[in-house]
């Protein structure tokens, strides 16, 4: 039951624009904090209800979900995590309510961290591709047993993906956070194609979905004291303790480090 719950998450996260996300880095003074990934998923949930018509019409009932996971209850079974990762998402946990009936699907992350390198070792870990990772497994469970469409790879949706393997992911998979005694940055990963992926994804998508495909992605990043320094599109507070920074995304806008990069100073 607990896989086929976060499979459902990973299967409608993996829709990647069809999501509202918030993710806040609440930093402490002794380097430790917490990392929070809120997605707001009911676009995505409703076009999930769409695909699903036929099962509603032979008698099932909508599905409903409000649950708890954490993750130590699951990273035991992978051994592509290392001892050292395992260790970084010992306290985390997921917080999943779907109504499918409302179109309503709401996930809530949050990885508590002790220092940078644990961090950095969180981030490896929710952005991970490929097999034998924990997003790849759940999304396995979902399609062998938990509801995904016949021929749908539930890590893509059918849509984020391309002949050569590469899949989809969260648009944080393309940024390298950096946190420091008195600092904390942002970067675009100079690899990353945003432009072209970006593209490609755009052109398989049916045209009624392109418009569910927006995404608003903030970034919240709480400070243990004021900030004296503020580089990028960012929003100080009055109390010059929490930056926020906003874009709105569309498939087809390429990712550029004048949107995306920050560092704060602090």
């Amino acid at each position: 039951m607990k896989l086929r719950l976060l499979a459902l998450a990973a299967f409608v996260i993996s829709l990647t624009g069809c999501f509202d996300m918030t993710e806040t880095f609440n930093l402490k003074e002794d380097g430790s904090g917490v990392y929070e990934l809120k997605m707001d998923m009911s676009r995505a949930m409703s076009m999930f209800a769409m695909m699903k018509q036929g099962a509603r019409e032979d008698g099932k009932a909508p599905e409903k979900l409000d649950s708890t996971i954490y993750y130590k209850s699951l990273t035991d079974t992978l051994t592509s995590l290392t001892n050292e990762e395992k260790a970084a998402v010992e306290n985390a946990f997921a917080k999943i309510h779907m109504d499918e009936e409302e179109g309503d699907m709401y996930v809530n992350m949050t990885f508590p961290f002790n220092d940078s390198k644990q961090l950095k070792l969180i981030q490896k870990i929710v952005n991970s591709k490929g097999n034998n990772t924990l997003m790849d497994a759940v999304g396995k469970a979902m399609k062998s047993g938990a509801g995904a469409p016949d021929g749908m790879d539930p890590m893509t949706g059918g849509m984020g993906g391309d002949k050569a393997g590469n899949k989809g992911g969260l648009p944080i998979s393309d940024f390298v956070y950096n946190l420091a005694a008195n600092s904390f940055s942002r970067k675009l990963n100079a690899k990353a194609n945003t432009q072209t992926k970006t593209k490609s994804k755009e052109e398989e998508m049916p045209a009624q979905f392109k418009e569910m495909m927006k995404v608003n992605y903030t970034t919240v990043v709480n400070l243990p004291r004021p900030a004296t320094k503020v580089s990028g599109k960012g929003v100080l507070s009055a109390d010059k303790k929490q930056v926020k920074f906003n874009k709105s995304m569309s498939l087809d806008d390429p990712q550029l480090p004048a949107d995306f990069d920050f560092t704060i100073n602090y």
